[in-house]
């Protein structure tokens, strides 16, 4: 991958790095093209108007697991640091600062993820880097190549963490271990969620009416057993059914434990309502 030098789409940093989310005019400082290896599947999901350019599986699971988050307002993937205050910042930790392959000039860094978020004093940021814990363990390495590897990642780490402090940025690192694949599949699953737009009028919320007054009734059945009772009297049928409850879940107004796998083999008591009154629109 080339640097970026005089190219870099760089974001525009005010005072002590506050910012405000920029949405579809952002530009990532790397992209999918311009990295031959990555670590699994490269990825362009849609999100706010715009392709993200993730480079690994796991930067997809991170961004499906702040995406889901309530709070989140918006992540900009692939963020550009200031590449004079991370040479400074190498100098000051005595770290090696990564180098353009084959040259003595310092490599533009990035942070996989910048996460902003609404709280009670306003939008505020999080940077989060993204790495398996194999990259970043020492005690994973088994050769003194892949320890030595390790060692400048940590160091190149230790440079991000740095030069988010001096932000008043928090800043984390975020493995396999906290991200999970299956809290990701029930992520990707909910957000495809569509009601058939071609049914008549209030026909979804009449079906959201009935799927949650048979799970108010049916404590200790399972989910599946009311869909076919609700079928077999030809109330509501088993797809209809499906596709509403997932819907309710998609927009939170129905809440389950998302790190185990939607089914609706789990019992009505896995399911919980929002606060808020039930309501679809179509």
């Amino acid at each position: 991958m080339a640097a970026r030098t005089g190219l870099a789409r760089k974001a525009a940093e005010g005072a002590k790095g506050a910012r405000w989310c920029l949405g579809d005019a952002y530009e990532p400082h790397i992209r999918v093209q311009d990295v031959r290896r990555s670590n699994g599947k490269k990825s362009r999901p849609k999100y706010q108007g715009r392709e993200l350019h993730l480079l690994s599986d796991l930067e997809v699971r991170a961004f499906r697991h702040f995406e889901w988050e309530p709070t989140v307002v918006g992540i900009e993937e692939q963020y550009y640091l200031e590449i004079e205050d991370t040479v400074r910042i190498a100098a000051e930790a005595g770290a090696s600062h990564p180098l353009v392959i084959g040259t003595d000039d310092p490599f533009e860094m990035t942070t996989d993820l910048v996460i902003y978020h609404q709280c009670d004093r306003g939008e505020r940021r999080m940077a989060r880097s993204i790495k398996y814990s194999k990259d970043v363990e020492l005690g994973l390495a088994e050769t003194p190549v892949e320890r030595r590897k390790v060692a400048h990642r940590l160091e190149k780490l230790e440079i991000e963490r740095r030069y988010w402090t001096e932000r008043n940025v928090n800043w984390a690192l975020l493995t396999e271990r906290e991200l999970s694949e299956e809290r990701q599949r029930n992520i990707e699953w909910l957000l495809s969620s569509s009601l058939d737009g071609a049914r008549p009028d209030g026909f979804w919320q009449h079906a959201a009416d009935l799927v949650c007054e048979a799970l108010v009734a049916g404590d200790g059945a399972r989910v599946v057993d009311l869909q076919r009772e609700l079928d077999a009297d030809g109330i509501l049928g088993e797809a209809d059914f499906t596709e509403c409850l997932r819907h309710l879940c998609a927009t939170r107004q129905v809440a389950f434990d998302m790190e185990q796998r939607f089914s609706l083999l789990r019992p009505v008591s896995d399911f919980a309502f929002a606060a808020a009154p039930l309501k679809l629109v179509g």
